[in-house]
């Protein structure tokens, strides 16, 4: 994979965490707790796997991300 694609990526996801650390520092408490606990990042990422891998690598990871017996 490109290192643009990585920079974005990287640019992408600090954007989610900056906009949630702003909204909560400028009392908007309820909302920026809404954004940090919707699967923001998940829907992201799946987006992105599928994008670039398609559907097979897309379940792939899901199932593995989901897998207790990959934990710890």
């Amino acid at each position: 994979m490109q290192l643009k694609n990585f920079v974005f990526y990287f640019i992408l996801g600090g954007s989610i965490v900056s906009a949630v650390t702003f909204m909560g520092s400028q009392g908007k408490g309820l909302l920026a707790a809404f954004v940090a606990t919707f699967p923001t990042m998940t829907v992201l990422t799946f987006a992105l796997i599928h994008s670039k891998a398609g559907q097979a690598a897309t379940v792939d990871w899901c199932v593995n991300v989901h897998d207790p017996r990959r934990c710890c």
